[in-house]
């Protein structure tokens, strides 16, 4: 099974984000119009006990994005037997684990659907969806490992095709039964199949490569604390993105309840898609960090982060200046009906999160596939994850949607500012010369952007508000990638480079 390169990895992981994201956002203004924004709202609640964006993908405490890492040093038959005994170490304890967890929650599952203010109405659907999401996170958990295999032998853009065929078939699932039934359960067991196909695509592809499946030795052991130095960043990390997007959507459903979530979730959906498509790029980058630590290596890791974190803030800037200028009509003319001033101001506030996430993206993906610097990344942004906890909640029960957002916003802002200095003194960039550089572009971006907002109020209906915010950013884009030709070419150029080049 031969390495992809790291351009192929990345583009295939940014495709595929593209493709489901535009899915996506055709999907959401469907399930509003014929469930409303109550079951919509249920059904991300119900998303919040999923291991694929859940708090069920916190049992495994970052043990196997550690092994990913830990494998990306070997290839072949050897990769998958070290992998295969750091893995057994571990896994009787995550199973069992996930059972309890699995227990406790069918004891309270009536108590937890009152407190998240869900009505006699939808509880049984909440407790339904529950039981079958939990059902689904074995199979999908048991997936896990093998995607992690998969990823620690480069195969990024392996998964991200299999990742964007199995969001295909949930949307296909999801259409042709709400055709039949228009309720929240038919949008979860469209997840619950779309999460088992994929858990066996992995486990075939692993197969077929190997001939053989991952042998798990199930005999519990606390052999895997021996890795604790090395597993810990992971482990914080995990913490931290559980900070960013699963409490404070669950702080939301407390505060709120299912419609306010789903409130929250049209406002932060377009900023989200590009702060995700930023984390498909980082996916690559930390392997790839892993592998290429020699002098070599670090050159080419510095020429293309400089790059990388320019194009990402020119794009995070067109967001937000876009937001600024024309946000409600983007969010009406998607959905199509009337927003209120709450949801605009949190859209437009939420618009500027991918600009300050560009500092702790990939460069924190870099750092944390460096031997020896992955520890920059547990206490500092830690602290700064619980900071964003304890202000959100006072700050979403007077503020809404919009103190929730504010108050990422700033964790952002301040996990860019904690990591300014290592990603100077690693990879030698000179971030007064890229935020220079990313200066001279605003004006091109502002002018763009305001043509745009100017062109859109002699659109009289959604079909030319649509038409007209699709035609006028791409050529914006295109002149902006024009203008930026030489940046792309060289980024380009550089990713090209194979991970088992220099290995």
């Amino acid at each position: 099974m031969k390495p992809d390169s790291l351009l192929s990895n990345t583009r295939w992981g940014v495709g595929a984000q593209l493709l489901r994201s535009g899915l996506g956002f055709l999907f959401i203004p469907v399930v509003v119009s014929r469930l409303g924004t109550v079951q919509y709202g249920i059904f991300n609640a119900i998303l919040l006990l999923s291991y694929s964006q859940g708090f069920f993908n916190q049992t495994d405490v970052g043990y196997f994005n550690f092994l990913t890492k830990h494998s990306a040093k070997l290839n072949g038959e050897k990769a998958l037997k070290e992998f295969e005994r750091e893995c057994s170490y571990f896994f009787s304890t995550w199973v069992l684990s996930q059972g309890l967890i699995c227990c406790i929650f069918v004891f309270s599952s009536k108590f937890v659907a009152k407190k998240f203010g869900i009505d006699n109405q939808n509880i049984g659907y909440f407790i339904i969806g529950s039981y079958l999401v939990l059902a689904t996170n074995l199979i999908a958990s048991l997936g896990s490992v093998y995607l992690s295999f998969l990823l620690s032998q480069q195969q990024n853009a392996l998964v991200k095709k299999t990742e964007t065929v199995c969001y295909f078939c949930f949307l296909v699932f999801a259409f042709l039964g709400l055709f039949f039934k228009k309720n929240v359960i038919t949008l979860v067991s469209a997840f619950a199949l779309s999460q088992c196909l994929q858990s066996f695509l992995y486990f075939f592809y692993v197969k077929q490569f190997y001939k053989r499946a991952i042998k798990i030795q199930l005999t519990p052991s606390l052999k895997f604390l021996k890795n604790w130095s090395d597993w810990k960043p992971f482990l914080f990390a995990k913490l931290n993105g559980l900070a960013i997007k699963q409490s404070d959507t669950a702080i939301v459903l407390f505060f709120g309840g299912p419609e306010l979530v789903a409130y929250y979730d049209i406002a932060t959906k377009i900023p989200s898609f590009l702060k995700v498509l930023m984390g498909r790029i980082s996916e690559s980058l930390i392997t790839f960090s892993g592998a290429n630590q020699n002098p070599k290596g670090q050159k080419l890791i510095n020429n293309i982060l400089s790059r990388l974190l320019f194009l990402q803030l020119t794009l995070s800037l067109a967001l937000g200046c876009g937001a600024l200028f024309y946000g409600k009509q983007i969010l009406e003319a998607w959905l199509g009906i009337d927003i209120s001033p709450q949801i605009v101001l949190g859209f437009k506030i939420a618009a500027f999160i991918p600009l300050f996430h560009a500092f702790s993206s990939s460069p924190a993906a870099l750092l944390m596939g460096r031997d020896g610097r992955a520890d920059l990344m547990t206490w500092g942004p830690t602290i700064v994850s619980v900071f964003n906890l304890v202000c959100s909640i006072p700050a979403t029960y007077y503020g809404g949607i919009v103190g929730t957002i504010s108050c990422t916003l700033l964790q952002f802002l301040l996990l860019a500012w904690i990591l300014k200095n290592p990603i100077s003194t690693d990879f030698g960039l000179n971030l007064y010369s890229i935020g220079k550089k990313t200066f001279l572009a605003l004006p091109v971006i502002f002018g763009s952007q305001f043509i745009v907002y100017c062109l859109l109020k002699l659109c009289f209906n959604r079909v030319e508000t649509i038409l007209m915010l699709v035609t006028a950013n791409s050529i914006m884009g295109i002149f902006i990638a024009y203008l930026f030709k030489s940046d792309f070419k060289h980024l380009g150029n550089y990713m090209t480079f194979s991970e088992e080049s220099d290995s």
